[in-house]
């Protein structure tokens, strides 16, 4: 007869070093420079960091950070389910069930619902080392009641990676639409709009790095410092780091006024895009950005639509590789022209293009709610399935 999960007593731990077979020794750290591209999963402690020609491991593992990346937010550890042939580094522990009480998939479960950081060291380095790992008590019910659990749980995984690719698809259908719209939008006949230099639309700013050396340049800051780290949207209204006015008095880095429109001239990311931004609140800019603030007659969101509805062709035609570094030539990026139509056409075309991506942007926000809340009922169960209580010793 099947145990019910929910119908249990309480239940033996044991030592997780009791439980498992570590494979620490048979890791093998490889440059990046020395690897050879293959199929294999080349795992470091958050996962997969490439793939490689050859393996060191084949079968079913358990992979726990060890330095690095080993805590998540919530406590619990980073952890990696990897099976077939693999290869892994020197920052992830690598474990296998040994003997036949403990299902590895349960351990994978259980270990998500608890707290690690008692086992953590280091301050600015962690490290969840070996003989800390072994000690994580781990509950023992029956083998069928961790195999049961272990179905349970993973359903529930299938089920959300399932929704998670449908809403996806959606999403993307719903943003190449807007695209679409936004390039109609844009475009004008020759009689209704004139061609204007990037030159000409308003004035452009550079940017550059305020000393990190001179602390009160840095501490104390209020004021957003964009950089290529923040373009994540197409409109920026936070930066991660600040400066102090003692920076722009004295670190020749200038304030700009709020609704600019901010550019990635210069990043590793120019390879594939350039990052463009409509930038509503007053900041300072790296030495890799450029931002333009319109002139009058501009409407400052137009020109934000019509400089990233035009990003790829600008990127095309001013861009260049400099080394390892790529950028945009700064004289073929003012000689870059687009439409400017009257402003109340621009107005009109800013309302339009918003309303769209209103549209847009309520789907985002849905659908990751919709996930948020499919986590969380993963979780609630989760979390009901895998407390126990401990059975005196």
């Amino acid at each position: 007869m099947t145990v019910s999960p929910f119908a249990l007593g309480s239940v033996p731990f044991r030592a997780f070093g009791e439980l498992v077979t570590n494979l620490d020794s048979r890791r093998r750290p490889v440059t990046r420079s020395d690897r050879v591209s293959g199929q294999y999963p080349y795992f470091g402690a958050n996962g997969i960091q490439d793939y490689v020609q050859d393996f060191l491991f084949d079968g079913t593992f358990l992979l726990l950070g060890e330095d690095g990346s080993v805590v998540n937010p919530d406590g619990s550890p980073v952890l990696n389910w990897a099976t077939g042939k693999i290869w892994v580094n020197n920052h992830a522990h690598v474990v296998q069930a040994k003997g036949d009480d403990l299902e590895l998939r349960f351990a994978y479960h259980y270990l998500q619902t608890i707290d690690i950081r008692p086992y953590v060291t280091g301050g600015t380095q962690l490290k969840l080392n070996q003989a800390k790992l072994n000690l994580i008590p781990l509950p023992i019910p029956p083998l069928e009641v961790q195999r049961e659990i272990v179905r349970i749980l993973d359903n529930f995984t299938e089920l959300e990676a399932e929704l998670e690719a449908e809403l996806e698809a959606e999403l993307e259908a719903r943003r190449s639409q807007y695209a679409h719209y936004r390039l109609q939008f844009l475009h004008f006949e020759e009689s209704e709009a004139e061609w204007v230099p990037l030159s000409e639309v308003g004035t452009w700013y550079g940017g550059g790095t305020p000393s990190k050396s001179v602390a009160e340049f840095w501490t104390n800051g209020t004021i957003p410092w964009l950089s290529p780290k923040d373009m994540t949207s197409d409109t920026v209204t936070s930066t991660q780091l600040h400066v102090s006015e003692a920076a722009t008095r004295r670190g020749a880095i200038k304030v700009l006024p709020s609704h600019c429109v901010a550019l990635v001239v210069r990043s590793n990311i120019l390879r594939r895009r350039m990052p463009t931004a409509y930038v509503p609140i007053s900041v300072t800019l790296n030495q890799d950005m450029r931002a333009v603030v319109a002139r009058k007659g501009i409407n400052p969101k137009y020109l934000a639509f019509v400089i990233h509805a035009n990003a790829d062709r600008i990127l095309a035609d001013a861009g260049r590789t400099d080394g390892s570094m790529a950028a945009i030539e700064s004289s073929k990026l003012r000689d870059f022209r687009v439409q400017i139509p009257d402003l109340a056409t621009q107005d009109r075309v800013v309302d339009a293009l918003d309303n769209f991506d209103t549209l847009v942007n309520d789907l985002s926000i849905g659908l990751p709610a919709e996930l948020a809340a499919r986590r969380k009922q993963y979780e609630y169960y989760r979390d009901k399935l895998l407390t126990f209580e401990e059975a005196p010793a």
